[in-house]
């Protein structure tokens, strides 16, 4: 990926994690689609803070200039297993309904619903990465507000900071199933559907208006008949 992280976020080469943070949560506010952001910026923003925050990926960045874009094999198994639990999701809803014609995934393009449904689950995870983000900004402010007046093994500030760490690795986590679900799309996005065609319209009895069937005229004009 051409990206600059660094000038993406708007820090200098030396900042440290809670900078690159806290420029990133500023970034996000107009970035998010859900704020009316692009996509493709968001993704930019996402992805330099994802190597900004990791100390192998931000070297690899600062000694060669590129952006390590690793695919590893529990990040594909991961990305499979979720293609076959949708896959296992839309079949099963079709025959558990006693094969409704109205929920055949024949009739409909099972990639787009597929995609749809993972880019839905995205989502809902960066907004729990904005919502980690200010739950971290939060307990840093309540940490730096209390100063020792006596030595002691600062119990409070090592409570705040074990808090932040699991705040910060459940951000993480989130990161992790973001990447593996564009690994998804990525992989269901090299497909094509061939749906069926919707059914003909066939124009339902009317016996009681005193006509059994409609004839349409190429003029667009309909003739009721016995």
């Amino acid at each position: 990926m051409d990206l600059n992280p660094y000038d993406e976020l708007g820090v200098d080469r030396d900042a440290d994690e809670p900078t690159i943070r806290k420029a990133y949560r500023d970034r996000a506010k107009s970035a998010h689609p859900n704020a009316g952001g692009d996509p493709a910026e968001w993704e930019r923003v996402s992805t330099a803070l994802t190597v900004l925050v990791d100390p192998k990926k931000r070297k690899t960045f600062d000694d060669t200039g590129r952006i390590e874009e690793d695919r590893p094999d529990n990040d594909r198994s991961s990305a499979l297993q979720i293609i076959e639990a949708q896959m296992g999701t839309i079949i099963n809803a079709y025959i558990g309904s006693g094969f409704d014609p109205a929920r055949d995934p024949r009739r409909a393009d099972v990639v787009a619903k597929i995609i749809s449904n993972v880019e839905g689950e995205i989502a809902q995870q960066q907004d729990g990465i904005l919502g980690g983000e200010d739950v971290i900004a939060f307990m840093e402010d309540m940490r730096d507000r209390f100063e020792m007046t006596k030595p002691s093994e600062n119990p409070i500030v090592r409570s705040l900071d074990r808090q932040i760490g699991m705040a910060r690795q459940q951000i993480s986590d989130l990161e992790a199933a973001i990447r593996v679900r564009q690994l998804v799309i990525e992989i269901v996005g090299g497909y094509e559907f061939r749906a069926d065609p919707p059914p003909a319209y066939t124009a339902p009895s009317r016996t009681g208006y005193g006509f059994t069937h409609v004839d349409m005229r190429p003029d667009g004009s309909m003739v009721f008949g016995r």
